[in-house]
């Protein structure tokens, strides 16, 4: 007991005994608040993070099927549009 005062003391620590104790029973409620609080944030970023990977491959594959159908469009509207410069000539001639 009296090297834990001594220890204390040497600290800078200062006031009675039973001063000190409810200092660090605060303290130690504190630490094992913050533990817990960093326990539960760092499960809520991994889930999180495995959500937003998800949802930007089911956007990523949204994007390409569009871009799809742009292209086929594209080549329909160009095929009509030779069709009729053929059909435009062969009238002509």
């Amino acid at each position: 007991e009296d090297e834990r005062k001594k220890k204390r003391k040497s600290g800078g620590r200062r006031g009675t005994t039973a001063e000190t104790a409810r200092s660090m029973r605060r303290r130690r409620r504190r630490r094992r608040r913050r533990r817990r609080r960093r326990r539960r944030r760092r499960r809520r970023r991994r889930r999180r993070r495995r959500r937003r990977r998800r949802r930007k491959r089911r956007r990523r594959r949204k994007r390409r099927r569009r871009r799809r159908r742009n292209k086929l469009i594209n080549s329909n509207v160009r095929k009509e549009s030779m069709k009729d410069k053929s059909n435009t000539k062969k009238k002509e001639d």
